[in-house]
């Protein structure tokens, strides 16, 4: 989701509130007195290098892509400083920034008082609830808001690519796999829930764990619309709502990927709900037909997966685990995301993929769904630009 104005861009629900949680916890103890040249406590401005951040980079990287696209930037920029700040009084500190955008992400924001500008002798407000950011040429004159409430934010700069580095024009070519990650607008992530559960609730739902492979009690169907009505017949308790957003998703993962000319079909969409010490071993989808594309929709995540019973510093527990089916050297094979509420990704029905268990209360509720994807290899392509 996100706002869009003249001179900035917002935009909401970056991260999980579990991740955030996290962030707020980690970076606090970081904060220190900078020398008066640096009004408010602050942390060095490299946290965006460090391992507990690394997600949040992902994140907000992804963000700057769709704010360049948006605003028709057709050059590359990075991330040159990132820092964390602590406010809390009732003074202005107008600055600017020596770089080309700044983006500041509402880590802790208890009164939603957003980033203020003073643009051509005029002073502009904005709002901001927690877990919001804002992007902005940092150029224009701005400053934390009046408070007399404790905030932390997380500022960034993005600064253009050094083109002495480029010496030499190139494009990239990908020879594995893709696996797409889209967010899941909140009113079809809404329905879907509800609708699973209205339906668990009156017992009207198929079963469907004997036709998977998943260690999970509770797995059942919301759609079946195979040709092979010997393993079930033909149902649907989806809206059309929400079946349109999996089509346009699939249709922009397939011609992404350069391919012209296709068929898909929605064969099957179940749900998984897991509890303690479920999981569901690494496997690969089919359909009706050899091609297409499964995929896994974030539904609901417990507060915690537990404590890890070693290696805290490289947490598995309940995490979904991507296996590339491409080898080599400088080939990267595994894909381990922190996931959120609401993340859906796509991927090839022959990529190989899995779900750990985890440990303690609450329920990890996944949405699965194949879809069969008919077209010619040959004649369609896949190479990604």
């Amino acid at each position: 989701m996100e706002r869009d104005n003249n001179f900035y861009q917002q935009y909401f629900n970056i991260l999980s509130e579990i991740e955030r949680i996290k962030i707020v916890k980690f970076l606090k103890p970081l904060h220190k007195d900078l020398g008066p040249k640096y009004p408010s406590l602050q942390t060095p401005a490299d946290i965006h290098t460090y391992p507990e951040l690394r997600e949040f980079v992902h994140r907000i990287q992804n963000v700057f892509v769709e704010f360049s696209r948006t605003r028709g930037l057709t050059k590359q920029y990075n991330i040159n400083k990132c820092w964390s700040v602590f406010k809390k009084g009732t003074y202005r500190t107008w600055h600017t920034h020596p770089t080309n955008f700044s983006m500041v992400y509402y880590l802790d924001n208890p009164d939603n008082l957003g980033t203020i500008f003073k643009k051509e002798d005029q002073i502009i407000s904005t709002q901001a609830p927690q877990n919001s950011l804002i992007i902005f040429p940092s150029s224009i004159s701005h400053s934390a808001p009046v408070s007399k409430k404790s905030r932390y934010s997380i500022a960034i700069d993005f600064v253009e690519s050094d083109t002495k580095q480029k010496e030499f024009e190139f494009s990239f070519v990908f020879m594995g796999q893709a696996i797409m990650r889209y967010d899941t607008p909140p009113d079809i992530l809404k329905e879907i829930n509800q609708t699973y559960e209205k339906l668990i609730s009156k017992k009207k739902i198929p079963s469907w764990e004997s036709h998977l492979i998943g260690k999970v009690k509770k797995e059942h169907s919301l759609y079946w619309g195979s040709s092979n009505e010997t393993k079930h017949k033909k149902h649907n308790f989806l809206s059309q709502k929400v079946l349109d957003f999996f089509k346009s998703r699939v249709s922009h993962f397939v011609e992404w990927n350069k391919i012209k000319e296709y068929k898909c079909m929605i064969n099957s969409v179940w749900v998984n709900e897991m509890k303690e010490g479920e999981y569901n071993p690494v496997h690969i989808h089919s359909g009706d037909i050899p091609s297409g594309l499964s995929s896994v929709l974030i539904l609901k995540l417990p507060k915690s997966y537990g404590k890890e019973y070693a290696r805290s510093d490289r947490p598995t527990n309940g995490q979904l685990q991507l296996l590339g089916n491409s080898s080599g050297q400088f080939c990267k094979t595994e894909y381990n995301p922190t996931v959120r509420e609401g993340d859906f990704f796509l991927f090839p029905y022959d990529m190989r993929h899995g779900v750990y268990p985890f440990r303690g209360k609450g329920k990890r509720r996944t949405l699965g769904a194949n879809f069969d994807v008919d077209y010619d290899p040959y004649e369609g392509g896949s190479g990604i630009k």
